[in-house]
């Protein structure tokens, strides 16, 4: 698995993967412990096959097949021709696979929900119809209702549009991209793969175009680069017809290395396409969500165009550039002074110091500062002995909120935002809660402590 918390950077070892991830400095997110754990990313896509070893452990919270109405989304022989679900399993394979030394993934430690909402052939004939986009927005829908924080779509739809149709408030799976944004949803789209063709804009198909929803006002559309950060020949460049900037962000396209589908074990690192850019820039925005819970789909937006390395001079070739993870980590630290605990470790226990308030009998939990909090607080405790600690939160009425275990931790003060405890304000399942009163106890050793009272106002 991805490393745990405390083990040494030179641990991780990607394996294929390390270019890609090197590439957009994701492998300063995971050295800070980032592995998309709490983060929900939805993946719109052909289907999912779960059997490879890379993908058979991830967390996934439901998935749905809309072009058939069930609930599985890998292939199936008496309604999908062979090969549906390759494209999908190969997406979640970049996000989530998790096969040290042979394949890590950006966020192998994310929750996932996966929706299948595109059909490639009929009984092997090309499938390419406007019902896919029914799917495609009956497939978001319901990754909000569910949840997900990030949407992925590596689609993208082009035979029956124009030039003039790509104003970002024509096509309906555009229109449902934006109104998933205004909802709080990221959505990330791969820009399309048309970009060798000359444009012939008076036609229907989008030659030389980006396709949609990648034209929405906030969607980050991803265009693909080669190894030297040129526009790969097939991506699709802007801009909209309304002149903006597209595509927004760009990664590597070519080369990328994921799972081998329909085997078990296989890898491959000849996977091409927009598509597979998408996913890289999906990983780092959910990285960074779990770094700063309360950043929204709109501030990852800006803060990742504006931190990107052609962000002086966007254009509509690679548009703001490519994903630089460490300013935008450090370009949000200076947005939310420190919303989400630089560094997700609980504590510090090797910075404990001798107790300053007197030589107390009893394990203590002391006042969390700031206290009414918003957002995040952090919760000092003092112990006379060692021992094995444990913070619960709860609710008013007694209902446990989140459990934080410590583990063994030296007698002495833990005080300051290095040492004492951190709560992101958020439940066991990475949802914010409500304004109200709550209760802060401690137990060393299984045994429990008298409570502190903590208000959270929004």
């Amino acid at each position: 698995s991805a490393p745990n918390e405390g083990e040494k950077e030179n641990l991780i070892e990607y394996g294929l993967a390390k270019k890609q991830v090197e590439h957009l400095q994701v492998d300063f997110l995971h050295k800070k412990g980032y592995w998309g754990k709490t983060v929900v990313i939805g993946i719109l896509d052909t289907g999912f096959d779960l059997s490879h070893q890379s993908l058979n452990k991830i967390e996934v919270l439901d998935q749905w097949d809309f072009v058939n109405n069930d609930p599985i989304t890998k292939d199936e022989p008496d309604q999908d021709d062979v090969g549906q679900s390759d494209h999908g399993s190969i997406i979640l394979g970049v996000l989530a696979a998790n096969t040290p030394r042979q394949l890590v993934g950006l966020a192998p430690q994310a929750k996932y929900l996966l929706a299948k909402t595109e059909k490639n052939w009929h009984k092997g004939i090309d499938f390419e119809r406007q019902i896919e986009e029914d799917w495609w927005i009956a497939g978001l829908e319901w990754l909000e209702q569910k949840g997900a924080q990030v949407v992925n779509s590596s689609l993208g739809y082009a035979n029956w549009y124009r030039f003039s149709d790509l104003d970002g408030k024509t096509s309906k799976v555009t229109i449902a991209a934006n109104i998933a944004l205004e909802k709080g949803v990221l959505v990330i789209s791969a820009s399309g793969n048309l970009g060798a063709k000359l444009p012939e804009d008076q036609r229907l198909g989008l030659r030389g175009r980006i396709t949609v929803p990648a034209d929405g006002f906030d969607v980050l559309a991803v265009g693909s680069i080669n190894r030297w950060g040129k526009r790969s020949v097939f991506s699709s460049p802007g801009p909209t017809v309304d002149g903006r900037i597209k595509p927004d962000l760009v990664a590597l396209g070519e080369g990328i290395a994921s799972i081998r589908p329909r085997s078990q074990f296989g890898f491959a690192t000849n996977h091409r396409g927009t598509s597979l850019s998408a996913p890289l820039i999906s990983g780092v925005a959910a990285l960074l969500i779990q770094a700063f819970p309360r950043v929204t789909a709109t501030d990852l937006v800006s803060i990742l165009r504006n931190t990107a390395s052609n962000s002086a001079q966007p254009n509509n070739e690679v548009g703001y550039g490519v994903v630089r993870a460490e300013l935008a980590h450090q370009s949000l630290l200076d947005k939310f002074l420190h919303v989400g605990q630089p560094e997700p470790i609980l504590i510090d226990k090797k910075k404990s110091l001798k107790t300053l308030f007197g030589q107390i009998k009893s394990p203590l939990i002391r006042p969390n500062y700031p206290n009414p909090f918003n957002a995040e607080t952090w919760i000092p405790f003092s112990l006379p002995a060692n021992g094995n600690v444990q913070i619960s939160i709860y609710d008013f009425a007694g209902y446990l909120v989140q459990k934080m275990r410590i583990g063994e931790c030296d007698a002495g003060d833990y005080l300051n935002t290095n040492q004492a405890v951190y709560w992101d304000g958020r439940d066991k399942s990475g949802q914010a809660i409500t304004s109200g009163n709550y209760f802060a106890v401690l137990s060393v050793d299984g045994r429990i402590y008298p409570a502190m009272k903590m208000t959270l106002q929004e």
